[in-house]
């Protein structure tokens, strides 16, 4: 079994690049070009190709092919090419999905379950989507999935779904299963009218149609799947690493930062912390029948991380170590740690702001070294958007890898202005929000358009309140 590990303090990307380029030697620029590399989504697609471009250090190159393998969502995936995938129905478009869903939501009864608005309707069917594909991606058995009518796995899956809460405790439950056993119905007559595939099932389908012909006929060619497993995979997707790593003669399975440092009770313990960052890679390694041992070091990554002390790594193992391992913190070890502990510094803000202050006080001081590159990680959405803020004020444009929505870019505001404005009848305050955007001008030069609002604001909306619509404002 061909399964490596990319340590986590070492950068994975640089990492996997150079071991890439090791393992295909020779100066033909189109070596690459035969390898194929499944990533977890588009984005690390896109930042390999830089890793690569770093690593060739000017040399021409003809890049592999990457893709986005779909084995942790039905988000943020591409599938490989295959004939045999030409024989699956498409797969629904998702406003499409969420769009009809929201319609058979509509005609449940409220007492049923049904909503009590059309925006809760367009909501309930966002989730409703959601939970059929996570029940189409979770499910274990892969044949029942491509030799079942719908009907039947619809069956199947609601008696799954009833067993989960014993009816004496859950009266509601009952609700929930006969307004999910009426929608599931409907929507799969829809699917079979419009010859369409759930997202969810053509996905794990289009995996397995794909686990299959690998089996049947391994490719000569280098496969890498790198980085897939950290958060946990899907059954379908799983099945395709396993034969990745043991079938194809070329093929590579590298995981990013297996524990080899935890005694064997704390390792085992990991699978059952769901909170651990270990666990999913751990359940992966388990799916895949492999233990720890049978792990290598990738060829790229043999060098230490720069600037990193040795013990930083083994002392966060051990900040994130599950209750089988507390034991360890019972034996103080301070000399050991004190080089770890180099560079660590904790403040603790009053609030949210005070935090987003600090953070980019410290990234702008960290700037003043030109060749220096700083990072700020965090799940925290709210706060990664508040230091850009506090980060454009010092001049710095940060570079935000998880993108911005559509209702924060200036056009998505306003157009949520624009929204507000109708639905509240022009009432001052959003008329004047609308009015005074950047992107608000009705044709004028800008300068003339906001000296007609503020004669407007001075004339017409200060005062007594105009009454409501267009035609008050007016009148």
């Amino acid at each position: 079994m061909r399964l490596f590990d990319i340590p986590a303090h070492l950068p994975f990307l640089d990492c996997l690049a150079d071991g890439v380029l090791r393992a295909i030697p020779g100066e033909a620029p189109e070596r690459l070009s035969r390898v194929t590399i499944l990533l977890p989504t588009r984005r690390s697609a896109r930042a390999l190709r830089v890793a690569f471009l770093r690593a060739a250090e000017g040399r021409a190159l003809l890049l592999p092919r990457m893709r986005a393998l779909a084995g942790l969502s039905t988000e943020d995936a591409d599938e490989l090419a295959l004939p045999a995938l030409l024989d699956l129905p498409p797969s629904v478009e998702p406003l499409r999905r969420q769009a009809v869903l929201a319609g058979f939501v509509q005609r449940l009864p409220r007492e049923r379950g049904g909503p009590t608005s059309p925006e809760q309707a367009w909501s309930l069917a966002g989730a409703l989507a959601t939970l059929f594909d996570e029940i189409a991606l979770e499910e274990r058995d892969l044949d029942l999935l491509a030799d079942s009518p719908p009907e039947a796995l619809n069956e199947h899956w609601l008696e799954r779904l009833a067993a989960l809460v014993p009816d004496t405790h859950a009266a509601h439950w009952q609700i929930t299963l006969a307004f999910l056993r009426g929608v599931m119905a409907q929507w799969q007559h829809w699917l079979e009218t419009e010859g369409l595939l759930d997202i969810g099932m053509r996905r794990a389908q289009a995996l397995r149609v794909q686990t299959l012909a690998w089996q049947q006929e391994p490719p000569g060619d280098p496969v890498i799947a790198a980085g897939i497993g950290v958060g946990g995979t899907i059954p379908a997707a799983e099945a395709l690493l396993r034969v990745i790593a043991r079938d194809l003669p070329q093929g590579a399975v590298v995981l990013h930062g297996v524990d080899q440092d935890s005694a064997e009770q704390v390792w085992d313990a990991i699978a059952d912390s769901p909170t651990h960052p270990y666990c999913g890679q751990q359940r992966l390694l388990r799916a895949l029948g492999a233990v720890r041992e049978d792990v290598r070091r990738w060829p790229g990554c043999e060098q230490a991380a720069p600037g990193v002390p040795a013990d930083r790594p083994a002392l966060l193992g051990m900040a994130l170590r599950p209750a089988a391992g507390l034991p360890a913190w019972q034996a103080r070890r301070p000399d050991r740690w004190r080089a770890a502990m180099q560079g660590i510094t904790q403040l603790t803000a009053p609030d949210a702001q005070a935090e987003a202050v600090a953070i980019a006080l410290t990234l702008r001081e960290a700037l003043e070294d030109p060749r220096a590159h700083v990072a700020l990680v965090t799940p925290d959405r709210d706060l990664a958007r508040r230091v850009t803020a506090e980060l454009a004020r010092h001049g710095v444009t940060a570079d935000d890898s998880a993108g911005e929505t559509l209702g924060q870019t200036p056009a998505g505001a306003f157009l949520r202005l624009l929204a507000e404005a109708v639905a509240s009848e022009f009432a001052p305050v959003p008329l004047l929000a609308l009015l005074k955007h950047p992107l608000c001008a009705g044709g004028w030069p800008r300068g003339r358009w906001v000296g007609a609002v503020r004669l407007l604001e001075r004339v017409a909306l200060r005062g007594a309140r105009p009454a409501p619509g267009l035609d008050g404002l007016r009148a």
